[in-house]
């Protein structure tokens, strides 16, 4: 009898082609590189000293600028032109000098002495001031918080004050907690700034001397005239 033939076996297939390998992820974004540090605000007034104007360059050292704009405060060692204002010498206790708003000449103009930069408001701001004459103008302490335009008047002198020395003394940022209801972060730097504004007569003469802003609450007052 015959053999019942054998049917061959399929080749076998070949293994499946794995799937292409997915690209390389690219490397991560290098982080942005950090803003360089904000500078220090500038240092430039002198804490706890007092200035008695008896440098020539009083200005550079007091930490103060002029206002360009106006009539600048002169720094004088002779008595005031007119015996009818302003001192004849300094404040008793520093009487080679003083700083000076002389009015003859400047009638109703602007007198501005500001700080060099914004500082610390948690100071006392002290000094000797003469206001004499018939026709005296107005003294005015202002302060502006930094981030603001807006300059807050804390102390105010209007006309003749008498023929002599007096002290003038006033602790910031308790003013204006105080007085503006603001809390210590909020009135925590700023500005400050000496004007005076004379009148239409040219008997109003303002002088101050012994300058100091000081670091603390109640710093002794400049020496009393």
């Amino acid at each position: 009898h015959s053999r019942a033939r054998r049917r061959a076996s399929p080749p076998p297939s070949p293994p499946p082609t794995p799937p292409p390998s997915p690209p390389p992820s690219p490397p991560p974004s290098p982080p942005p590189p950090s803003p360089p540090p904000s500078p220090p605000p500038p240092v430039c007034v002198r804490f706890d000293t007092i200035e008695t104007f008896d440098s020539e360059d009083w200005l550079v050292k007091s930490g103060f600028v002029m206002d360009t704009g106006q009539v600048p405060f002169e720094r004088r060692t002779t008595p005031a032109s007119n015996a009818l204002t302003g001192p004849t010498s300094g404040s008793p206790s520093s009487p080679e000098a003083f700083l000076y708003a002389q009015a003859s000449g400047n009638e109703n103009k602007e007198f501005i002495l500001t700080t060099c930069a914004p500082i610390r408001l948690d100071v006392t701001i002290a000094f000797n001031y003469h206001l004499f004459g018939s026709g005296a103008g107005r003294f005015r302490l202002d302060v502006q918080i930094e981030g603001t335009t807006q300059w807050i008047n804390i102390e105010q002198l209007d006309g003749n004050q008498g023929n002599s020395w007096k002290v003038f003394s006033v602790y910031v940022q308790q003013w204006l907690i105080d007085n503006e209801g603001l809390t210590e972060a909020q009135a925590d730097r700023g500005m400050l700034r000496l004007y005076y504004r004379s009148t239409s007569s040219s008997l109003g003469d303002f002088a101050l001397d012994d300058l100091i802003i000081a670091r603390f609450a109640s710093p002794n007052p400049p020496p009393s005239p």
